[in-house]
């Protein structure tokens, strides 16, 4: 069973390093390298560039959030490449804040070591509320059917309004 609880939040910290509370199997850290992300700011293959830290704007006054600027088409985005180990069968939450500086819907998915969409090869974006400039908080529920999974959060419509997609905070937890 798959959940999507969104909640606004006007309130940034997140490189990837193992977790530090017990039940977390990865907490971002965009303090450290950015070696496991990559962004898409256009049609086109993922590529490292575009990505940047910033503490502009922050979630959380001092830290820093991942950013690419897009060119507002379907698919433009930011990646984490699958690098989390899950044990199969097991219940899981992604939790991330995110931020567009356009209004354009921001959608995710969980990828498998192929880059394929899970829990199927065909798996569907699954849609975060717009944030309107706002930080907005995404939860996430899934079970585990591969592993190591990555992530990939991409905003954009067929407007091709042109935007800032930011992301912080990103955890993977085991579900209580």
């Amino acid at each position: 069973m798959k959940t999507v609880l969104c909640a606004i939040a006007i309130l940034a910290g997140v490189g990837l390093t193992q977790a530090g509370a017990a039940d977390e199997v990865y907490r971002s850290n965009f303090d450290q390298e950015l070696d496991q992300w990559q962004g898409r700011p256009g049609l086109g293959e993922w590529r490292k560039p575009e990505l940047a830290l910033t503490s502009n704007d922050a979630r959380k006054s001092g830290e820093n959030v991942l950013q690419v600027e897009t060119d507002g088409r379907i698919g433009t985005g930011i990646e984490l490449k699958p690098i989390v180990p899950l044990e199969k069968g097991k219940t899981y939450v992604l939790t991330y804040y995110v931020r567009t500086a356009a209004a354009l819907p921001v959608t995710f998915r969980l990828i498998d070591i192929d880059l394929k969409g899970i829990p199927t090869n065909e798996a569907k974006w699954n849609r975060a509320p717009e944030s309107n400039g706002d930080w907005v908080e995404v939860v996430y529920e899934f079970t585990a059917t591969s592993t190591p999974i990555g992530v990939e959060i991409a905003a954009g419509s067929d407007k091709y309004e042109p935007t800032t997609l930011a992301i912080a905070d990103l955890t993977v937890k085991e579900a209580r």
